[in-house]
């Protein structure tokens, strides 16, 4: 059985990890750039990829992030990684 300062210790220590590779704006940004462009490539031929990636909002909460537009999330961050919602971003293509 863990002591109290044994689960206090691997706590702190799981949560460090994840705040150090809590990815940033930028990771989120480029994620959500390449999305765009397998999904349309005409938007990144004519670089509005960067543009629309210009409207994420991006929220931090220490140890995992996430970008919205207009409300919507549309990608999520975790241990440096981040992900795309395609459902967000197919819904997102359709208006």
């Amino acid at each position: 059985m863990l002591s109290f300062r044994s689960v206090v210790a691997l706590t702190l220590l799981v949560a460090g990890v994840l705040a150090i590779t809590n990815p940033g704006h930028n990771r989120h940004m480029d994620a959500f750039r390449e999305a765009v462009r397998k999904e349309s490539p005409l938007t990144g031929l004519l670089h509005l990829d960067a543009l629309v990636s210009k409207f994420q909002t991006y929220h931090s909460a220490v140890i995992f992030s996430w970008t919205e537009i207009d409300e919507n999330t549309v990608t999520y961050g975790l241990l440096g990684s981040v992900w795309v919602d395609e459902q967000a971003l197919k819904q997102r293509n359709q208006r």
